[in-house]
């Protein structure tokens, strides 16, 4: 009966074995996913970055032409004003934009 006992505890022991080698697999495959993800969310955010860098340069453009228009409407300029009322709603739209990436 001792070679029954023995090959009982083998049995277990190369039971043991597999599951531990099954949940290696297992967790292996986890990590290689959760990379795979950290890398899309590296890519995510890195475009949100830019968008927001972007957006906010356009509002920065925006705002310095604005500046100008007014100047120039203080000199009395009309076709200036339509041009300026178009620079304030792309401003908006701009800074808009930024707070939505923000």
């Amino acid at each position: 009966d001792t070679v029954g006992s023995l090959r009982a505890r083998l049995d277990l022991a190369l039971l043991r074995q597999q599951t531990a080698e099954d949940e290696l697999h297992t967790a292996r495959s986890g990590q290689a996913e959760a990379e795979a993800q950290l890398v899309q969310l590296r890519d995510e955010a890195k475009q949100t970055a830019d968008g927001y860098t972007a957006a906010e340069a356009a509002a920065e453009e925006a705002r310095a032409r604005a500046s100008e228009l007014e100047l120039l409407l203080g000199e009395g300029g009309a076709p200036e004003a339509t041009e300026l009322a178009a620079l304030r709603a792309s401003l908006r739209e701009a800074q808009a934009e930024v707070a939505r990436l923000s």
